[in-house]
């Protein structure tokens, strides 16, 4: 699991990074409501911090190819 954190918040359009990790993964391995994304801004600590965006690649393949897209957007990753 992948934690993609946005450097500034932008509306959904066709080219937006989420659009960008749905055309790569599935509209469901994408997660960038922010009702849904409170659930990955902790983890078993007292810290928080805010998910920006949440993709989740199932394959090493799948990893490379969020890092590659994530560093080609500008965006910082955190995994999990």
């Amino acid at each position: 699991m992948t934690i993609l954190r946005r450097r500034r918040a932008r509306p959904a359009e066709p080219s937006s990074p989420a659009a960008r990790f749905r055309a790569l993964l599935s509209p469901e391995r994408v997660v960038d409501s922010a009702l849904e994304r409170r659930v990955y801004s902790r983890d078993g600590s007292i810290e928080f911090g805010d998910a920006g965006l949440v993709v989740l690649p199932e394959s090493t393949a799948e990893v490379v190819a969020c890092v590659q897209l994530a560093n080609e957007l500008g965006l910082d990753v955190v995994p999990r």
